[in-house]
């Protein structure tokens, strides 16, 4: 130091320059030659601007640093707290313009508050400072850290679960931005930490990790992320605040270790940062009694530590701040004023959170005075406060934009950003598969257990969504009679149970809201089941148990509803689990465990804000020539919706359907729309009967009618066909019998299936049960007898004959081979025959074993009166002339109805979120969850076309060849197919643009005449809304 202090010029120059260059290091973009092996420098890895620009010798901070006094040069090097919630006794915005004024501060940290309230904060403390202010915040995790009304992104140790640093430089890239969007300088972070201490009672999770160079990759991506886009990145807490059991905010933590342990672990984040530009450093408050003999020195005080190891050894030449100098680390020991000279004097050149800046300026005075400290050396500190504000362009300072913040700082993408960091860390240990993948399990109901909530956290109810579940809730201090009470109530149906421990927190000294009861009743709940507990906490939580039979480990880090959400979508395949473990937690969980488990390509159930969607819109922008598009700039001028609203992206689709609702097409209905297999849009309009006693819900059941065609009996016969059982080039003669020589049996399957075959539209089976206008009571009877024991309709039942009196009917219909194409009912009676004799099985339990199932579907089947409530099921038609009542729960179809209700034409029943999963597994080319129901070669050969000026594929329907003809609107793919149905349903998937689309109404309540719904084509309208949305590209 005598050296340095003998040349002051020399010195202040080298500084500068120093200081200048390591600012302008992290401009280097991911093209350049890396300086280590990271995903960041990858050629497909898109550059950002360099966020810094040199500047001349002549520039603003040089001029300025000659006109100001000792006063203003020394105020410049504190930086103040502030809070914007006028709650907080904290709350001080009338000292601070004082600060201001009197005192020249030169910068602001803010803390708790609003995003709002702090701009304007900023703005009126701008417009009082004479040198323009360095703001910053303290967010690690977000501005939601500290503000209400935005966005709290994983904690650090989340994104370490995940390893994916694009993924943290996307995260530190969108920090930058919503930090500039409110005039925020400098964000407090990466904390590059190496947490290798379980009982860390500060540090913990908001460490990447427990393995340094994890923590190397993770705060480096965070790091460029955040410089890259013009924001300061801060490394904290040199020289590692990770391997500590005290918590600095209140005590002197101290470090026993030597220069080579910490520079084999807590240095190497550093060193790598500093290489590649970091622009500044918080020391923390730590004793390191190997380089700091002087009793309660803490690091933040320490010449040795800053200069000698910081500064000389480890080459760093950016800004270094202290830690705030009110916690209990520094001011237990040090007097204020006296910490604050001591800490100037160490090597640091701003001090943070002072406690009394008069007294601290006058004391700095008084050191100079007494030759402690040099003016010049508080010249080059200043200067270097300078030289970053202007890295910055804080000496531009414009008032900030108050309108749209709350807006711009909740964007889509954000929302999106925040989901996709939650779902890359997802971590399961398991000793075999997750029980959930496995396609025999997922039939049965599972067992939730909810440890710390109650049954309607998010968790229970997005595992609801995709399969059967048993719900139940134990408080933290729940009993073993509790416990086994919960216990004798899942015997009846499960086998397996998940235990999610919710209600955590991030306290290390109360092993993170994880009780001894909540970890023996998991015990005591796998001595009966395949037992799986879903951690919801910080993985250290783990240590205080031996886990006894327990099977596998979910670590999902944090317990908000979103990662509840995304733990679901994991558990159920609907994402891959990703994670990897950040640390060790004693010796049963090791740093790096991790299974990785792909998607299973079920549903997902997402709101468009939460999807990145834009990703999509972005990439259609670029292939039609708009390559400067980003997806930021997308989400300005995005619609609502996109924007976090939950209104606007399908304003449109919303007003065709309520057109129809208008004008009497139908009293209530359930649209789907879904892309990529992720449901954007699942709503409900109307009421599900005529009177408008029941409203439509997600849940509502609808008949599909022939709808039926494509998901119960087409499904069925590409299963034979795959299976090899059957040939669509045969004919139906070949499968099943019919009296010799009779013309039917010389039907093609493929003409069949595509309505070639010359059979007619109908035919009317209800004159087989009546006599003279009345019921034949041979046939039919208003009560279950032995004789008439199949339903047909609520308190009329018909005779198990009657289905050969059926099939005798269609015998005597003459085919007519030259009429060409005409839709017809009549050979799905056939295939009926063909798959139960096939199969061995009658129609509706073998669709339910091999699909419905093992697909997880609840709805979907036949005669859901039998299963459901009759006010779930739509109201059909109000029948006067046959059943003489209002159709309810059974199939409207009359010779669906007189077969049983179970029919290859008609009579299949479900929701919304079924008949969308069925058509995603379609276009998935045959597989859903863990299974293959069919090979992509079976699903091409039905969903193509094969006859010439016929539109129909092989039991799916195809677009029309006009503008409006068919069931489809005009900008349908010709790779698209679904089927609609007579009740005013349709089912339609386009894998040209990934989309699916149900639409389910009960057009036909109260009558069968009422064909608004094509005359305002309510469907295909809303279709080409979808294109729109999502067209499919050239």
């Amino acid at each position: 130091m005598k050296k340095f202090l003998k040349w002051p010029v020399l010195a202040l120059v080298v500084v500068l320059f120093a200081f200048r260059s390591n600012l302008i290091k992290s401009s280097k973009g991911p093209f350049e030659e890396p300086s280590t092996t990271s995903i960041l420098h990858s050629p497909s890895f898109r550059p950002c601007e360099a966020p810094f620009a040199e500047t001349s010798s002549s520039s603003w901070s040089d001029s300025l640093i000659k006109t100001l006094t000792l006063d203003q040069k020394i105020g410049q090097l504190f930086m103040v707290a502030a809070w914007s919630d006028e709650k907080k006794e904290s709350y001080n915005p009338t000292q601070i313009d004082a600060l201001i004024k009197n005192n020249g501060i030169g910068g602001i940290i803010f803390f708790q508050g609003g995003p709002v309230r702090q701009v304007k904060l900023t703005n009126r403390f701008q417009s009082k400072s004479k040198i323009p202010l360095l703001i910053g915040i303290d967010a690690e995790w977000g501005l939601g850290m500290r503000l209400d009304s935005t966005i709290s992104f994983p904690r650090a140790m989340t994104l370490g679960a995940s390893m994916d640093e694009k993924l943290i430089y996307e995260f530190g890239k969108e920090v930058a931005r919503q930090c500039k969007r409110i005039g925020v300088h400098m964000n407090f972070a990466p904390v590059v930490d190496v947490n290798s201490n379980p009982k860390n009672p500060v540090i913990s999770n908001r460490s990447f990790g427990e393995n340094a160079d994890r923590v190397t990759a993770c705060g480096m991506a965070y790091m460029k992320g955040m410089q890259d886009n013009g924001v300061l990145a801060n490394a904290k807490h040199f020289p590692g605040h990770g391997d500590t059991d005290v918590d600095s905010h209140k005590e002197l933590p101290v470090v026993n270790k030597n220069y080579a342990q910490l520079s084999a672990n807590e240095f190497k984040p550093y060193r790598t940062l500093f290489e590649n530009g970091l622009a500044s450093v918080m020391v923390a408050h730590l004793s390191l009694p190997e380089f700091e003999k002087e009793a309660h020195v803490p690091s933040t005080l320490s010449k040795n530590i800053i200069t000698g190891l910081l500064r000389d050894s480890l080459k760093f030449e950016g800004l270094v701040l202290t830690d705030a100098m009110n916690m209990e680390g520094v001011a237990k020991y040090f007097p204020s004023g006296e910490a604050d000279v001591r800490a100037l004097i160490a090597g640091n050149d701003v001090v943070l959170f002072p406690l009394n800046v008069p007294l601290a300026i006058q004391k700095v005075k008084e050191a100079i005075q007494q030759g402690r400290i040099t003016e010049e050396e508080i010249t080059a500190k200043a200067l270097k406060v300078l030289k970053a504000k202007e890295r910055v362009g804080a000496n531009k300072f414009k008032p900030i934009a108050m309108k749209g913040i709350a807006k711009d700082l909740n964007l889509p993408y954000a929302t999106s950003l925040r989901r996709r960091c939650i779902e890359s860390s997802i971590t399961v240990i398991s000793e075999n598969k997750i029980p959930y993948e496995d396609s025999d399990k997922w039939q049965k109901p599972l067992g939730v257990i909810v440890i710390g909530d109650d049954v309607n956290c998010a968790f229970a109810k997005s595992m609801d969504q995709y399969k059967a579940v048993e719900i139940h809730a134990l408080s933290k201090e729940c009993t073993e009679v509790e416990v086994q009470h919960v216990i004798s109530k899942l015997k009846t149906n499960c086998t397996d149970v998940l235990v999610a421990f919710l209600g955590t927190t991030n306290k290390a000294n109360s092993n993170f809201g994880i009780t001894t009861q909540g970890t023996r009743a998991s015990e005591l709940i796998a001595e009966h089941f395949t037992t799986s507990v879903i951690m919801f906490a910080c993985p250290y939580a783990l240590e205080k148990s031996e886990w006894k039979g327990v099977n596998s480990f979910v670590v999902a880090y944090q317990p908000d509803d979103l990662t509840q959400q995304v733990t679901a979508d994991a558990i159920c395949g609907v994402i891959p689990f990703q994670g990897k473990l950040p640390v060790s937690v004693g010796s049963k969980f090791k740093e790096g465990d991790g299974k990785t488990f792909q998607t299973a390509g079920r549903m997902r159930y997402l709101k468009p804000s939460q999807t990145g969607w834009f990703d999509f819109i972005s990439s259609s922008s670029q292939s039609n020539g708009n390559s400067s598009v980003y997806v930021e700039d997308m989400m300005a001028n995005a619609p609502t919706e996109v924007q976090g609203g939950e209104t606007n992206m399908f304003s449109k689709v919303d007003e065709i359907v309520k057109e129809g609702l208008d004008q009497g097409a139908y009293p209530g209905c359930r649209v789907l729309i879904a892309k990529d297999g992720v449901i954007l849009y699942n709503k409900s309009f109307g009421y599900l009967d005529k009177a408008k006693t029941q409203k439509v819900s997600e849940n509502s059941i609808y008949d599909l009618a022939s709808v039926t065609k494509m998901l119960s009996t087409t499904m069925a016969l590409m299963k034979l066909v795959d299976e090899g059982k059957i040939d669509v080039e045969k004919t139906i003669g070949e499968y099943i019998d019919f009296p010799e020589g009779h013309p039917h049996a010389k039907m093609q399957l493929k003409r069949m299936l595509s309505h070639t075959a010359g059979l007619p539209a109908w035919k009317d089976f209800t004159n087989l049960t009546v006599n003279g206008g009345e019921w034949d009571g041979n046939c039919l009877s208003k009560e279950h007898t032995d004789k008439c024991c199949n339903p047909v309709c609520a308190d009329m039942w018909t005779t198990k004959e009657m289905t050969d009196s059926i099939y005798k009917e269609i015998l005597e219909v003459k085919l007519n081979p030259d009429q060409g194409y005409l839709y017809s009912d009549l050979g799905y009676y056939y295939y009926k025959k063909m798959i139960e004799k096939i199969t061995g099985m009658p129609l509706d339990f073998y669709v339910s074993e091999t699909f419905y199932k093992p697909m997880g579907l609840r709805s979907m089947g036949y005669n859901p009166a039998k299963n459901w409530p009759i006010n779930m099921i739509a109201e059909t038609e109000t029948d006067l002339k046959w059943r003489h009542q209002a159709v309810r729960g059974y199939v409207h179809d009359q010779g669906a109805a007189l077969l049983g209700g179970v029919g290859g034409h008609a009579g299949l029943f479900g929701n919304a979120n079924d008949c969308a999963a069925l058509m995603q597994m379609c276009l998935n080319d045959g597989r859903y969850g863990t299974q293959e129901f069919f090979h992509h070669e079976t699903m091409d050969l039905f969903t193509a076309r094969h006859f010439k000026d016929n539109r129909r594929g092989l039991g799916f329907d195809k677009p029309g060849f006009g503008k409006w003809t068919g069931a489809t609107g005009p900008s349908a793919s010709d790779q698209s197919f679904g089927h609609s149905g007579f009740t005013g349903t349709l089912c339609w998937a386009d894998p040209a643009n990934g989309t699916v689309f149900v639409f389910l109404s009960n057009r036909n309540c109260p009558s069968s005449e009422n064909w608004k719904i094509n005359d305002l084509r309510i469907r295909p309208r809303i279709q080409e809304e979808i294109y729109k949305l999502f067209p499919v590209k050239p």
